[in-house]
């Protein structure tokens, strides 16, 4: 229940050929399978030599084998982390199938797009983005999309958990989790160091050590980073570069010899953390963590893909009343660069002589400490407590030339605190595996900054009260606050070694407040066209989750499950309001999923097969939505539009067919179809009946569209020998190969207006390798490795303000062809 106060478009060969890879991929994956299974039958005991590592998992509160664990999960342990040169979070989306994580359009900062089963988050406002993956470091919920681009440092393992995790996860894990969990202090005087350097200048250093404080009682664990990059999308000076072409827009590059005012996509970030770990006796332990993390780096790459001024009136004027009387030029297409690692931004506006920083930050601090107590043999508590805060800015310059149609300076605060206690026990003979809890958070976010719109609405005129000030250019300093409070239980019960049945539910009630302050300081007095102070929206609601299911262990090494579980994503507001009367809010999104599954390995553990299959009818979806306020005007919000389901299948292999050969494989399917959208349909689907705002909503997906943010196929095969050399020393090559069918950015997939280009990164495949030697002996290593070993050009997403009247859209070109070396010593 809620309560609510206000106060070109052509699919394409390549992408026709990968799917057909993928499918055959798949096909092949699931006869490896079954002529494993029959092989097995006959198959006599062989040693274990070779065999595939055994992964222990704590999805369910409780420590179990992977391949014992009824649930989709993919779990990477250090070493898998390390040979697939995996060193942030976006890029395990590359070993998971059904996941996709990259990161958001250049106005959006350091947000991390996670999306899982086709169901996810690409904003970063605090109004609106709740996410809909849910992420945890150590057992800590992390609540907000921006500031997710997580590095990972000296991490254990990382395990990605698929389809809603609602019972013991709570909110926002209604696509899935994903949990990072670090290397615990040992006490055994070990560590690492590791150099990097490479193209673009990039220079890292990463390391570690542990040492006992007291032997077996206090352990301390520090780790450390440090990245540099150099920038690969340029800055061009565009009157320097173009002076045919640039009428009197002045040279900014003078005396450097070169047109490059400067660069995007640099990096520039450090990090530390911690750990304390306290074992005072068998039946107790404390692990106390401070982490902080300084990210410096410049703004996000951005090249632009349209400008087009017939596309937008107000641009159009813009064009005829400002920008040719100045510089005897209009902004149009001259300023587009897709398809290179330029741009002609310059983060200045010489309309209000406004420089704004070139910037893309975050910086964070956090503690936690985990208390583990046995209570008595068969009952065990855990407490998680926990404070977050960080603060970070990001710029875009949104038109990508020197002529200020538009920019936006945004800086975010959170600060977040969080009580989580887990019992967990064994009852009835240990047939009863169970756990209860409690959950608490507080979240607190400040969205500060200045928006500028120069072009849409030109400018107030000159003298008193408005002073030549543009009609729609705002500061806004936008507090908002969440409490979330919840209680959960979940049993598993063993009917015999093999049978078990799991149950269990969670109770989640949610209060939120954002309250709007948006004016222009600039002028004399309130303007009359946008103007919010101290508007507080208002929403609070409670849901119940829950799950069942059941799992048989046919053999120690063969298992099938089948479950139904529950997720939700908590509502939210309006984020982006011009008048009071905009401030709506919407209700949580909802997701029930049934799945079945297997978990097997064959010879000897040389061979691991897990598949699933999934269909999840996903309710009161969430989109950005045009509708109209209580004065009958229009305007873009998000809205719950209707309903999809979503079927699909996930495979993953692994295989040790010999000791020094190791071979991965993982394909998945999201097949996303919208369901009951009503009068929310796009116009698209309509043709000629269609009425917009009666029948249909211009720009809204229609029945033939996906959702934003996913590929409908997704795989990855890998490959890696160990070869001797001398000494015990090995030789490692690796190849990684990860393919996707095309992804889309807009409700409407096929948006084109003008004929032009859709808002789309294109199906397509990434090579990457890795060449390691190691000696053991000595504990050190040498490694070589290439990502986007083929220099595929692509833009990985998208800013498309085309259906908004600007005639613009901006796209984020990922990393060309990166290379690099890592040495790397060990200790003890």
């Amino acid at each position: 229940m809620q309560e609510s106060s206000i106060q070109s478009a052509n699919t394409g060969t390549a992408e026709i050929a990968g799917r057909r890879r993928l499918t055959l991929a798949a096909a092949i994956g699931f006869l490896l399978c079954a002529s494993a299974a029959r092989a097995q039958v006959a198959q006599p005991a062989a040693d274990q030599a070779g065999a595939l590592e055994e992964i222990v998992v704590t999805a369910e509160f409780r420590s179990e084998k992977l391949q014992q664990t009824p649930l989709a999960i993919t779990a990477l342990t250090a070493s898998a982390l390390t040979e697939r040169n995996i060193t942030s979070l976006v890029d395990v989306s590359n070993a998971a199938p059904n996941v996709t994580m990259f990161e958001a359009n250049a106005a959006y900062g350091k947000t991390n797009a996670a999306f899982i089963r086709g169901i996810g988050q690409g904003d970063f406002n605090f109004a609106s983005a709740e996410p809909g993956v849910g992420m945890y470091i150590d057992d800590v919920y992390f609540s907000t999309t921006f500031g997710s681009m997580f590095d990972l440092l000296d991490l254990a393992q990382v395990e990605v958990l698929r389809g809603p995790q609602g019972t013991l996860f709570g909110k926002n894990s209604i696509g899935g989790a994903i949990r990072m969990i670090s290397k615990k202090p040992q006490g055994d005087d070990t560590g690492y160091v590791e150099v990097t350097g490479g193209n673009f200048s990039r220079r890292e250093i990463r390391g570690a050590f542990d040492v006992a404080l007291i032997k077996d009682v206090l352990m301390l664990r520090v780790s450390g980073m440090s990245k540099q990059r150099n920038g690969y999308v340029e800055r061009i000076d565009y009157a320097c570069a173009n002076p045919a072409t640039a009428g009197t827009l002045p040279v900014q590059a003078i005396g450097q010899g070169n047109c490059v005012i400067g660069r995007e996509g640099g990096v520039d970030v450090k990090g530390a953390r911690a750990q304390l770990r306290f074992v005072p006796s068998a039946n107790f332990e404390d692990n106390l963590t401070a982490d902080v993390y300084d990210d410096n780096s410049e703004a996000a790459a951005e090249v632009m893909v349209v400008a087009d001024p017939a596309l937008a009136p107000a641009l159009a004027g813009f064009n005829a009343s400002i920008l040719v009387p100045k510089y005897g030029i209009p902004y149009d297409s001259r300023f587009v660069t897709a398809g290179t690692y330029k741009t002609y931004s310059t983060f200045f506006d010489p309309n209000t002589q406004t420089a704004y920083p070139a910037v893309n930050t975050v910086h964070s601090w956090g503690t936690s400490n985990v208390a583990d107590w046995t209570i008595v043999d068969d009952v065990h508590l855990k407490s998680i407590t926990a404070y977050r805060d960080y603060w970070g800015d990001f710029s875009d310059d949104q038109d990508n030339s020197p002529m200020g149609i538009a920019w936006a300076y945004n800086l975010l605060d959170h600060h977040q605190f969080t009580q989580e206690f887990q019992l967990t026990g064994k009852a009835f003979d240990s047939k009863l595996n169970w756990a209860a809890g409690l959950f608490y958070f507080d979240g607190y976010s400040l969205n500060r900054g200045h928006i500028n719109l120069n072009f849409l609405a030109g400018f107030f005129p000159p003298g008193f009260p408005f002073f030549g000030q543009p009609v729609l250019a705002f500061n806004q300093n936008d507090p908002a606050k969440t409490q979330d409070k919840a209680a959960f239980a979940q049993t598993t019960y063993a009917f015999t070694d093999q049978l078990h049945l799991t149950t269990g539910v969670r109770f989640t009630k949610e209060n939120k407040n954002y309250t709007f302050n948006h004016y222009n300081p600039l002028i004399a007095i309130p303007s009359p066209v946008l103007d919010l102070r101290n508007v507080e929206a208002r929403t609070s609601y409670s849901h119940v989750d829950w799950k069942a299911g059941l799992d048989y262990q046919w053999t120690p090494d063969f298992m099938t499950y089948v479950s139904a579980t529950t997720g939700f994503r908590g509502g939210g507001f309006n984020p982006r309001p011009f008048t009071n009367l905009q401030l709506t809010s919407f209700k949580p999104e909802k997701n029930t999923s049934f799945e079945i599954g297997e978990k097997s390995e064959w010879f000897d553990r040389k061979v691991r097969v897990n598949a699933d299959f999934y269909f999840s009818q996903y309710r009161q979806v969430v989109i950005t939505s045009q509708t109209v306020d209580l004065s009958g005007a229009p305007f873009t919000g998000p809205q719950n539009v209707g309903s999809a389901d979503i079927k699909g299948f996930e495979l993953e292999l692994q295989a040790n067919p010999i000791a020094a050969l190791e071979l991965s494989a993982n394909v998945g399917l999201t097949d996303f179809k919208w369901k009951n959208l009503g009068t929310s349909e796009g116009c698209q689907d309509l043709g000629t009946a269609a009425l917009p705002g009666t029948n249909c909503i211009a720009g809204n997906p229609g029945y033939s569209d996906i959702a934003v943010g996913i590929s409908k196929w997704k795989g990855n095969v890998g490959a890696q020998y160990e070869i001797p050399v001398f000494n015990g020393s090995t030789l490692t090559p690796r190849l990684d190969f990860s393919a996707q069918t095309r992804r889309y950015n807009n409700n409407w997939n096929n948006y084109a207006p003008g004929g032009g280009p859709i808002a789309a990164t294109p199906g397509m495949g990434l090579l990457s390798g890795r060449l390691t030697f190691e000696n053991k002996e000595h504990g050190y290593s040498v490694a070589a490795f290439v990502t986007n070993l083929t220099n595929r050009y692509y833009l990985q997403s998208f800013l498309d303000l085309r259906a908004f009247g600007e005639g613009q859209m901006s796209g984020q070109p990922a990393e060309p062809r990166e290379w690099g070396v890592t040495f790397r010593k060990s200790f003890q």
